[in-house]
């Protein structure tokens, strides 16, 4: 196995800025978004489960309304 995965194994230890790289942060947001639709009993209109989801997602941005002119 070792011989196999030589390459892989030695790259799960390189650090950036001193930190391992890892798909947690990714695994993460896909774990909230499935909260959001679970949570919803499922959207059928997908414009309004994008807007629920980036707002779930971004809580701590402002809220910006864009004004027609």
């Amino acid at each position: 196995m070792l011989a196999n995965w030589e390459t892989e194994i030695i790259n799960s230890f390189i650090r950036v800025h001193g930190k391992r790289l890892s798909n947690g942060p990714m695994e993460s947001l896909n774990g909230r978004i499935d909260k959001i639709m679970d949570d919803g009993c499922g959207y059928s209109n997908f414009g309004r489960f994008r807007n629920r989801v980036m707002f779930g997602l971004n809580k701590d941005e402002p809220i910006t309304y864009n004004k027609k002119q």
